[in-house]
């Protein structure tokens, strides 16, 4: 066998069931942008954390 039909090839090891699409618009590992919904739950929960804990002091 000659060296060439002995490299792996990562097509020859898995079969792709899909396709990639990147978004360009942000980074690779960069979670989502949380919706205006959940962004406003985010402030509400932490407004009366912080509302809770003065109230200890």
């Amino acid at each position: 066998m000659t060296e060439a039909q002995n490299e792996a090839n990562l097509n020859d090891v898995i079969e792709t069931s899909e396709e990639a699409h990147p978004d360009h618009r942000e980074h690779g590992k960069t979670p989502p942008r949380p919706s205006e919904a959940a962004l406003e739950t985010r402030t509400r929960h932490e407004q009366e954390t912080v509302n809770e804990t003065d109230g200890d002091h």
